[in-house]
């Protein structure tokens, strides 16, 4: 796979310019510029910098995979869907000769994992590590999101777009999660004006809380990890997926590129979007995946990313969180208060399973705010994807 520099692969992957704020005294090649005793220890320490362990890689056009060495997991991959490109059936119709599409149309078939061989060796996930080790080697960016070339499935077998995953939530669970994000690109999609973008990634969230003595909390972390140390991958406890349905403006489309690169970020317009929290477990019966979804800047918080900034916008000085991040946030919660209103439920912050934010989320207090603050921004242009979605709301058998 092709490897990017980091800042500059994640802004080209999102298909978005994105201005990089430098704290005071970072080392940058401006540093140069200082009186020339600081221009000679700026340019010797720039030098000695180790190297970050995030490796940013862009194997084809849809789809970016961010490398986290420490963990020997991905900090996010990120995949960009079109209706047609998740349905491998819709290449298969008819008989005769071949077309181009249907020659270069992808088969799992004789697919291999196979390791990232421009990562030092105790920096890789390695295909040794998960023999006998009780976990599937999944995939974060699915295959079957790739149907159309053989390529670019084959890309998603790569280790960097691995993490440890208990088999049957691989093949059950989590599957149910990807299926409905494929369900999605192709109803939302009309091929020309609207895409589907897909971050996904692993989490290491507390399993418990302790009090302290003098009334604070404490929380504690327990996760497993495989490999032979001290080169190991860590096993997540929760995986995420944060879906976002964008369209194009069309008196942009026609200076619109194909390539993620090129791609500018002003002409983008959200339609909808959800995040999902999903234990790395057992789950056993079945799940509805309204009950997994979670507010965009808590998972923000557990994660340190920024999700889809030319969206929902970023930290811009003394403005503190945009605004668009609170209306997310507010339909988010108000698919949540439908739902424990349809279902006279008590609101309460355990039926998310994910120790993501606390009780006052979901107390009636909250509900007002909500309510205020999207009476306050009405028309909102964009919704939430579980309003008014049966598939969210259906239990799926796992």
């Amino acid at each position: 796979s092709r490897g990017l520099s980091c800042v500059g692969a994640a802004a080209a992957g999102v298909g978005i310019l994105v201005k990089q704020h430098q704290a005071p005294g970072t080392i940058t090649d401006n540093s140069m510029d200082r009186p020339t005793a600081n221009r000679y220890d700026g340019e010797r320490s720039k030098h000695m910098l180790p190297l970050l362990p995030i490796r940013i890689f862009q194997p084809n056009k849809n789809l970016v995979i961010a490398f986290d060495a420490r963990t020997k997991n991905p900090l996010f991959v990120m995949e960009r869907l079109r209706k047609g490109q998740s349905s491998q059936s819709e290449s298969d119709e008819g008989a005769g000769t071949k077309t181009k599409a249907e020659a270069e149309a992808a088969s799992r078939k004789n697919k291999r994992f196979h390791e990232e061989q421009t990562l030092l060796p105790y920096h890789r996930s390695r295909n040794q590590y998960y023999r006998n080790s009780g976990y599937d080697r999944g995939h974060l960016a699915p295959a079957a999101d790739f149907p159309q070339k053989d390529k670019e499935m084959n890309d998603t077998f790569v280790l960097t777009n691995v993490s440890p995953q208990l088999p049957k939530f691989n093949r059950s669970t989590w599957l149910k999660l990807e299926e409905f994000v494929r369900l999605t690109a192709k109803k939302e999609g009309n091929g020309l004006t609207n895409e589907t973008w897909v971050i996904t990634g692993p989490l290491w969230l507390p399993s418990s809380a302790t009090k302290t003595d003098s009334g604070g909390e404490r929380f504690q972390y327990s996760f497993e990890g495989i490999g032979k140390p001290p080169s190991l991958v860590a096993v997540p406890t929760h995986f995420y997926k944060v879906v976002a349905v964008v369209e194009y403006l069309p008196e942009k489309q026609s200076a619109r590129s194909k390539d993620l690169e090129v791609t500018g970020g002003n002409n983008l317009v959200l339609k909808k979007f959800a995040a999902f929290v999903l234990p790395n477990s057992d789950i056993i019966g079945g799940i509805r995946l309204v009950d997994h979804i979670v507010r965009l800047t808590d998972l923000e918080a557990a994660t340190g990313l920024d999700f889809f900034p030319v969206l929902f916008g970023t930290a811009n000085g003394a403005y503190g969180i945009p605004l668009q991040k609170y209306i997310a946030d507010a339909l988010t919660d108000d698919v949540r208060f439908h739902t424990n209103k349809i279902e006279q439920k008590e609101p309460n912050s355990s039926d998310l399973g994910v120790p993501l934010s606390n009780v006052e989320e979901l107390s009636k207090g909250r509900q007002r705010k909500v309510k205020q603050l999207l009476r306050d921004n009405a028309p909102i242009s964009f919704q939430h994807l579980c309003r008014n979605n049966d598939s969210c709301y259906k239990l799926l058998h796992v």
